[in-house]
């Protein structure tokens, strides 16, 4: 609880464990082709990300923490389904793509407290990126060398659906050898 210090924070859904192998498991459709050399994200790992705060002094945990619990008042559980591969970024114009993601359908509970996550949490000048809320879960990422192509995946699949009965306010601490996710708190979706 006394954390201080600056902390890296978000706020996602994660699947149950046994869902996220099978989504990460995705990746080896046929229909995908071959990927530049990626980095595949490990089961426990995988989540959607509905909101990133960023840098936050320890100081404000209290506050973030009163933030999420009364953006997520008022919702019980809800279902995501898993309904296509993706590269992402996309739009125009836009980077190179640099992951493959599991896009989700958009059931309007997650979709709200997205909402009110973005307008209780981001900063003024982000909030047009997060109004921009695409929900999807990076499957892998990865660079493309100079003067290769840049893959372009845009498929139907079919994935079970994920329960979704608790919204996640996380810590990410960079590491070399990627980031390490750590629960701050977990609020239940009671209703």
């Amino acid at each position: 609880m006394g954390r201080s210090g600056i902390l890296r924070l978000f706020v996602a859904v994660y699947p149950p464990p046994d869902l996220a192998g099978q989504i990460i498991g995705l990746l080896a459709d046929p229909r995908v082709g071959t990927l530049p050399p990626h980095r595949v994200t490990t089961p426990e790992q995988l989540h959607l990300t509905l909101v990133f705060i960023g840098d936050t002094p320890g100081s404000r945990l209290r506050d973030v923490r009163e933030s999420v619990q009364r953006a997520c008042a008022g919702f019980g559980p809800f279902t995501l389904q898993p309904n296509r591969l993706l590269t992402l970024p996309r739009g125009s114009p836009a980077p190179p793509p640099r992951l493959l993601a599991a896009v989700t359908d958009e059931p309007s509970p997650l979709m709200e407290i997205q909402r009110r996550l973005a307008a209780r949490l981001t900063r003024p000048v982000e909030r047009g990126r997060a109004t921009a809320f695409l929900p999807h879960l990076t499957l892998s990422r990865y660079s493309l060398a100079p003067g290769l192509p840049a893959p372009s995946v845009d498929l139907p699949v079919a994935a079970p659906p994920i329960p979704v009965d608790a919204v996640l306010l996380m810590e990410s601490r960079l590491r070399p050898g990627g980031a390490v996710h750590e629960v701050v708190d977990s609020i239940p979706l009671a209703g």
